[in-house]
């Protein structure tokens, strides 16, 4: 799971990359021909968790923020460039996330709940 998520590898055969862009997810795997998406567009489930990155880190800096500071004008401007760009940053490791898990729970053709996975 963890070479997956963090190298951006193909979760069957670890060779080929998931990726052809910075969020562009390849339609299969160039090695081994695994199909990344079960379903077209299953971008609901890395969404909500990387928007649930951006919302912890600008909780995180808004505390912290808050408690150094106090409330100062552009602190909301800050705090939405702070999740912004926590969003943006985790996004293609839990859409990496994402393809990894639904290959191990078979949800991909060729995935280990199919009878067709590789080792």
């Amino acid at each position: 799971m963890l070479r997956t998520t963090l190298a951006g590898c193909c979760p069957a055969c670890h060779e080929g990359p998931l990726f052809r862009g910075p969020f562009a997810l390849r339609p299969a795997c160039p090695h081994c021909g695994l199909p990344f998406e079960g379903a077209s567009g299953e971008w609901l489930g890395p969404t909500v968790l990387a928007y649930g990155v951006g919302a912890v880190a600008a909780l995180i800096a808004g505390i912290l923020l808050v408690r150094r500071f106090g409330f100062f004008p552009g602190l909301t401007v800050l705090l939405v460039v702070i999740a912004s760009i926590g969003a943006l940053a985790s996004f293609r490791f839990a859409k990496a996330w994402w393809v990894w898990l639904s290959w191990r729970t078979g949800l991909l053709e060729g995935g280990p709940g199919d009878g067709r996975s590789q080792p």
